[in-house]
């Protein structure tokens, strides 16, 4: 196979614990509203934190997930993925759409009118978009998964080759590497064994000078 899918369970672990962030972050800006005491920031927060618009979001974010691990998928199975991606993405727009809609109304100007023209173009342009890059990508992709297996080496071939070389020659590197314990214990052996050479040196030279008579004395 040409390409390393990515692990399912690691993509709804991820995603779920995004999502449990942004709710917790959610939560916290609920509590500063007496901090910031504004009425633009508590009509946003209320806004966000409205049941059918958590509704909403937990939806956007359920079919942006599912359209993930599609595309986790060997083709053809992955083939419903830009569906459930171009589904979540028009929703995430609409959601935004109506944010800054909600946050004008707040502040009293009419962002709606200035922003008319996103529901007509921005929302099937982001659709369509979405939707053709992603069969794009999984018509490429598997037009390289079959050049792989029919012999053929691509460009992603070699550039996965050249980082596995990479990555081998790095995983070699380590499993030469010495550990510090092991590499103080022989800086250690190395410097007492210089001692004792040096000491024995020393004793030579005393030996040499003191051990027997000097020529003439006889």
């Amino acid at each position: 196979m040409l390409r390393d899918y990515r692990s399912i369970p690691g993509i709804l672990l991820s995603k779920t614990l995004f999502f449990a962030l942004f709710l917790l972050l959610l939560l916290l800006a609920n509590a500063l509203i007496p901090v910031f005491n504004d009425q633009t920031y508590q009509a946003l927060v209320g806004f966000m934190l409205d049941r059918n618009n958590l509704a909403f979001i937990a939806v956007t974010w359920l079919l942006l997930l599912v359209g993930e691990v599609f595309n986790a998928l060997p083709f053809p199975y992955s083939l419903p993925s830009p569906l459930f991606s171009a589904t979540g993405a028009l929703l995430l727009i609409v959601f935004v759409y109506a944010f800054i809609s909600k946050a004008g109304d707040s502040m009293g100007a009419d962002l709606r009118t200035a922003f008319a023209f996103v529901p007509v173009f921005v929302y099937p342009l982001v659709f369509a978009l979405v939707l053709f890059l992603g069969y794009l990508v999984i018509m490429l992709r598997a037009a390289a998964e079959a050049a792989g297996d029919a012999g053929f080496e691509t460009a992603f071939d070699r550039r996965r080759k050249k980082w596995s070389e990479v990555w081998s020659k790095e995983d070699e590197r380590k499993r030469r590497a010495k550990p510090l314990g092991q590499v103080a214990g022989e800086f250690r052996e190395t410097v007492l064994d210089a001692m004792r050479r040096a000491r024995r040196e020393l004793n030579k030279d005393e030996c040499g000078e003191t051990g027997g008579p000097k020529e003439g004395e006889k």
